[in-house]
């Protein structure tokens, strides 16, 4: 049997770059990300073992260096965040993208359809990016 890999292996563009930040908070004295940063238990326990630890609410994390993960969050949970903690934002580009694109649309009048679990960050990002 043949076995054949994809060119591309590992985390995508975003993920790397979000766990880039979060290395980065580790080694400024820790902190938190909102979320685990990755679906990764190894990524996230290596994490934990720097001093970076996920959250689920920003709350949890007040007065604290906060992560935000690729998939982004909500304009609302953004504010919050930025009020209680010190915001590292890694929201996906491509993700800050297709918010911009909603948002846009919608303000234009435009039906946007969003396709997804409403519970799912990037999703419901991208709901409160069409407004609502």
């Amino acid at each position: 049997m043949r076995v054949v890999t994809a060119p591309e292996l590992g985390f995508c563009y975003g993920v790397m770059r979000a766990v880039e930040e979060a290395m980065r908070v580790a080694s400024t004295g820790g902190g938190h990300t909102l979320g685990p940063i990755v679906h990764n238990r190894r990524v996230v326990e290596d994490l934990v073992q720097r001093g970076v630890s996920p959250v689920d609410r920003v709350e949890a994390a007040a007065g604290k260096a906060l992560v935000i993960r690729a998939h982004g969050v909500s304009r609302q949970t953004l504010a919050e965040a930025r009020a209680l903690c010190r915001v590292i934002d890694a929201t996906c580009p491509f993700v800050r993208r297709a918010q911009l694109a909603a948002a846009e649309l919608a303000s234009e009048g435009r039906l946007v359809i969003i396709v997804g679990t409403g519970e799912h960050p990037e999703v419901a990002g991208l709901v409160d990016a069409a407004g609502g």
